[in-house]
């Protein structure tokens, strides 16, 4: 069954990258997990439906935002791009399982390039607020350049948390870049032999997750235990 949902606020956050903040309109509230995707239709045929992560925490069930990547052409992409405060969105959801396991045996590692950090954000915050829990959890994001950024702040505010280490990898920075250079795969690899009963929640551009995964099962870790996987398609991260 289909609901509605009002735009209220549409922020351009980075380079190509919208912020949107819509609450409920029918019905008044929307009861989902953080880490779950909605799903819009954009146009007419079989290939049509495009699914994104709701990038609210499950604590909010007035409304929701959503983080989308423009594509030049892209139907969606006109679509939620030419909304204004004020017009509605017609959507499906929330489904999805890329959401928190019940509990995390020991460390915890998010993978996440480009606008994938829609879906990540959320289950990072749920994860630092489980008191129970004693592990590392590490964070390593994605993206081409620094124009791409976005929510840093929401980021900063994150950072004083003592479980939690912050990588920001670019993969084309420009010249005084700070952080780390290159791919995410390569320093998560070189993290994995210091990592105790790790989780891993991988998300972004399906060539990262799939690297990944091989390799981090190549290395031992289990699949289906360890591995929890969201592919961003037909973005191109790098």
């Amino acid at each position: 069954m289909e609901k509605r949902a009002s735009a209220q606020r549409i922020d351009r956050v980075a380079r190509e990258t919208l912020q949107l903040d819509f609450s409920m309109v029918a019905p008044p509230r929307l009861e989902f997990q953080s880490g779950q995707f909605i799903t819009v239709r954009a146009g007419e045929g079989p290939n049509a439906n495009r699914a994104y992560s709701i990038a609210s925490t499950a604590d909010r069930s007035d409304g929701f935002e959503l983080v989308v990547k423009l594509l030049d052409g892209g139907a969606a992409s006109s679509l939620l791009g030419g909304l204004r405060p004020g017009d509605t969105l017609d959507f499906t959801g929330p489904r999805g399982f890329f959401t928190l396991l019940a509990e995390h045996p020991g460390d915890v590692v998010f993978a996440v390039t480009g606008v994938g950090l829609a879906a990540a954000f959320p289950l990072l915050v749920e994860t630092l607020r489980r008191g129970q829990e004693h592990g590392r959890v590490l964070f390593f994001w994605g993206l081409r350049t620094e124009a791409d950024l976005f929510w840093t702040g929401r980021l900063a505010e994150l950072a004083t948390h003592a479980r939690l280490e912050q990588h920001v990898c670019l993969s084309q920075p420009d010249a005084g870049w700070p952080g780390v250079q290159g791919r995410i795969t390569e320093p998560i690899l070189a993290a994995l032999p210091g990592l105790v009963a790790p989780t891993f929640y991988a998300v972004g551009n399906g060539s990262m997750t799939q690297a990944l995964t091989t390799a981090l099962v190549a290395r031992g870790v289990d699949r289906r235990k360890q591995i929890r996987t969201e592919q961003f398609y037909p973005v191109e991260e790098p």
